[in-house]
């Protein structure tokens, strides 16, 4: 692109760095999903959920819907933040 009159050259990431920039943001976006997996999974094996427990099941859903749902807001918010470099 240019800047007034003068050509400034727009250096393309290596591909090992491309490569690297894909996997941190995929680990990183899936980062809220994995810790609502694991709450999940901490709350059954604490015994802090019992089987009987009133709504256990709408609260499971709501858990890792809301995981999923911080994984996509912060993979798309990341995904638009690196393609502007």
């Amino acid at each position: 692109y240019t800047i007034g009159r003068t050509a400034v050259p727009i250096e393309a990431p290596s591909p090992a760095k491309a490569l690297l920039q894909k996997v941190a943001l995929l680990v990183v976006a899936l980062l809220p999903w994995t810790i609502s997996m694991y709450l999940h999974y901490w709350l059954e094996v604490e015994e802090i959920w019992q089987v009987d427990m009133r709504f256990r099941a709408i609260l499971s859903v709501v858990l890792l819907a809301a995981g999923l749902l911080l994984s996509l807001l912060t993979h798309t918010f990341l995904a638009k933040r690196f393609s502007r470099r």
